[in-house]
């Protein structure tokens, strides 16, 4: 379990340095005061797409018929 944990960690820890990178150039070039707000709507816009990716496949997947070969 300790594997999957650092893994996890690992995963997170990245993405959290990618928001904040994200967000500071952002920032920079539109204005600091957006820079508060900027990581939670990076994950939000990032949640919704895929989100939506996930519902589409999972959509295309149960609609395809038994014994349909993919494309």
């Amino acid at each position: 379990h300790r594997v999957w944990a650092r893994l996890w960690a690992a995963a997170l820890g990245s993405y959290a340095v990618a928001l904040g990178a994200a967000s500071l150039w952002a920032a920079r070039r539109d204005g600091w005061a957006h820079l508060p707000r900027l990581p939670v709507v990076f994950a939000c816009i990032h949640f919704a797409w895929g989100s939506g990716f996930w519902a589409a496949a999972l959509q295309t997947v149960l609609a395809r018929p038994r014994g349909t070969p993919s494309r």
